[in-house]
């Protein structure tokens, strides 16, 4: 809640839209509350789509494919 009040004064602009991906952090009635009384719009994505969960997961959904097969050829067991 702090951060919806330091974004808007570093840039002066008002949150419309907030995407989250299904997180319990995100879908209670304390962030329900507090969305509707700044005027801000939950968009929930559908789980397990990772397309349409944001940037972050996609880069990190890559990271990690590319991380797999140096660990591959090396042969470095995965539970290390």
């Amino acid at each position: 809640m702090e951060y919806v009040n330091e974004v808007q004064n570093l840039t002066g602009k008002l949150i419309k839209k907030q995407r989250c991906d299904n997180g319990e952090e995100y879908l209670n009635a304390n962030i329900y509350h507090f969305t509707r009384e700044k005027g801000i719009c939950i968009s929930a994505c559908p789980p397990y789509v990772h397309e349409l969960n944001g940037t972050a997961k996609t880069y990190n959904r890559t990271i990690i494919d590319m991380a797999r097969c140096p660990l591959a050829e090396a042969k470095v067991d995965r539970r290390c």
